[in-house]
């Protein structure tokens, strides 16, 4: 194990209560694997343009991995 990243952003709105269950991370980490920079974050911060993503890019991060459960479409960032 590299590290662990903690969700900033909780959803708290239709089947999501995170804030019932987790507190909010407050760091946006880079980890450095073999020879790269990788940030990575969780579900919708891909699409927050002031998100982790953004901070993880200053800190130097060369790849930024989302996780995300949602199916991928044509358009997805644009619903949001």
């Amino acid at each position: 194990m590299i590290g662990v990243y903690h969700k900033i952003f909780l959803p708290n709105y239709g089947v999501f209560d995170e804030y019932r269950y987790f507190r909010a991370g407050t760091e946006t980490p880079v980890y450095r694997i073999e020879d790269i920079n990788v940030g990575v974050n969780i579900c919708e911060y891909i699409s927050y343009p002031g998100g982790p993503a953004k901070y993880q890019a200053i800190a130097g991060a060369e790849i930024i991995l989302n996780i995300h459960d949602s199916q991928y479409h044509m358009g997805k960032a644009h619903l949001r």
